[in-house]
């Protein structure tokens, strides 16, 4: 009987340490789990914000896209781009490479004064400016002070002043009938009476877009009742004149 008590506690001693060793195994297996759930917790926070910090990067490296939309107005810029042309916001000195801007009137007004100014990565600055722009038009506006634009560097940063707006069509259909060949600009009186100190402002066109920011003013003295005159518009010898304007001066 004693020797069957003794090799019973013995058998028992032995069950508590097969218990022990499987309870710390599940829990040395448990706890390694845990760690490799947290590692893997904290990796995908630091690719996350790896991926963000490469993302701002990235934008930064990218610069303002084009087209945009200037916030607030009308105005959307197509594109910017080098042109090597007779720079008709600068006197139509010839100039390679010189920055220039695609504008879009989207609005319902007509631009009379616009200035855009763009700011680059490196510091450089390019500066445009437009007049008499209806709405629904393009305009290819050159930088006025001939800057060369480097198509690797971004542009960060866009600005436009003195917007100056007004409603309604600018060009007085109910007395003038216009039409147009080339640069000359043909005005027919439609109304019983003279018609006199006008101002016929022109852009060049080309092909539906208008070649440079400026536009040009050409004074007419007078249009009797029923008359037609012609008008050179000179200036827009690249293209075919379009009259944007007519001014009745008092």
């Amino acid at each position: 009987m004693k020797e069957d008590l003794i090799v019973s506690k013995k058998r028992k001693k032995r069950g508590k340490k097969r218990i022990s060793k499987v309870y710390w195994g599940v829990l040395v297996i448990s706890i390694l789990i845990l760690l490799t759930v947290i590692a893997l917790v904290v990796h995908k926070k630091n690719g996350e914000k790896s991926a963000e910090q490469g993302n701002e990067t990235q934008m930064a490296e990218k610069g303002i896209e084009f087209p945009y939309a200037v916030e607030g107005t009308g105005i959307t810029i197509k594109s910017l781009s080098q042109a090597s042309v007779p720079n008709p916001d600068s006197n139509g000195e010839l100039v390679d490479d010189i920055a220039c801007v695609e504008v879009e009137n989207t609005g319902e007004t007509y631009i009379s004064n616009l200035e855009i100014s763009l700011k680059m990565q490196d510091g450089t600055e390019f500066n445009f400016k437009i007049t008499d722009m209806p709405a629904g038009t393009l305009v290819q506006a050159f930088d006025v002070n001939n800057t060369i634009y480097d198509e690797e560097i971004v542009c960060e940063e866009i600005k436009t002043e003195n917007l100056k707006e007004e409603k309604g069509s600018q060009l007085m259909e109910d007395a003038i009938q216009i039409s147009v060949d080339e640069t000359i600009v043909t005005l027919t009186n439609i109304t019983g009476e003279p018609l006199e100190n006008l101002s016929i402002v022109c852009h060049c066109d080309m092909d539906g877009s208008y070649f440079g920011g400026c536009s040009y003013t050409y004074d007419v003295e007078s249009i009797s009742a029923g008359e037609s005159i012609n008008l050179d518009a000179s200036d827009c010898y690249l293209g075919q004149a379009s009259v944007v304007r007519i001014l009745k001066n008092n």
